[in-house]
């Protein structure tokens, strides 16, 4: 199904039962250029892109062609809106990537990641299996993120590590102040991104599994701790 002013350029494949929201544009040109002669000269972008079978594009995201080869997103991936797929990325199948996310070119993330909203994914890194990308966070070019493993921040970091500075919920809620600077607003700015992370993991959060009930224990005490400091 293609909703309104949705753009599909040559060379694209879509698979049955596929669904693109309005403004999506597929198979447009890789952001791809050499320096040549003291100005940037457009590389030819000349693949493909192929989108399996059941996968839901959401409102104004973009996946672009490949260079050379294909762009490929798996069988029941979905992507949420504003979300950009670069040039030779390879999306596994039944992925789930939360709104305004990008993955650079040449990204590979394997089947069932777990990827939140405002992820950034450096060029030719590798999503894992079964891995969890909270809110925000940054992947940087060329690294892997671990089948079955949770991060968070940037650079992006194990979960598993969080839990020492979490159970000292004075000390996190001091770094989070910090983090927003010494003017009053800071406490406002914090809370804001916040908001952002945890609406942006609704997903992940409302699972099981031993990932899952980590993550939530380590949100609530962050949490826990941010309240009492704002009440003393």
């Amino acid at each position: 199904m293609l909703h309104p002013n949705v753009t599909v350029y040559d060379n694209v494949d879509i698979g049955r039962g596929a669904i693109l929201h309005s403004g999506a544009v597929i198979g447009a040109d890789g952001f791809g250029y050499v320096m040549e002669h003291g100005r940037w000269q457009k590389f030819p972008q000349v693949g493909r892109v192929e989108i399996g079978d059941f996968v839901e594009i959401g409102a104004n995201s973009c996946v672009d062609r490949a260079a050379l080869g294909v762009t490929e997103i798996g069988e029941g991936t979905k992507l949420d809106n504003m979300v950009h797929v670069a040039h030779n990325c390879r999306i596994g199948k039944h992925v789930v990537v939360a709104a305004q996310t990008g993955f650079s070119g040449g990204v590979v993330v394997e089947d069932y990641a777990v990827i939140g909203g405002q992820v950034g994914i450096g060029d030719k890194a590798r999503i894992e299996s079964r891995a969890v990308l909270g809110s925000g966070c940054g992947v940087l070019t060329s690294k892997i993120v671990h089948s079955g493993e949770t991060v968070w921040g940037t650079p992006a970091r194990p979960l598993k590590t969080a839990p020492r500075a979490a159970s000292q919920p004075g000390a996190a809620a001091g770094t989070a102040a910090r983090s927003g600077g010494a003017e009053s607003g800071g406490w406002r700015r914090w809370s804001g991104k916040s908001e952002v992370g945890q609406a942006g993991l609704a997903a992940p959060l409302a699972g099981g599994g031993r990932g899952f009930r980590v993550m939530r224990a380590v949100l609530a005490r962050l949490l826990h701790g941010l309240v009492q400091n704002a009440h003393a």
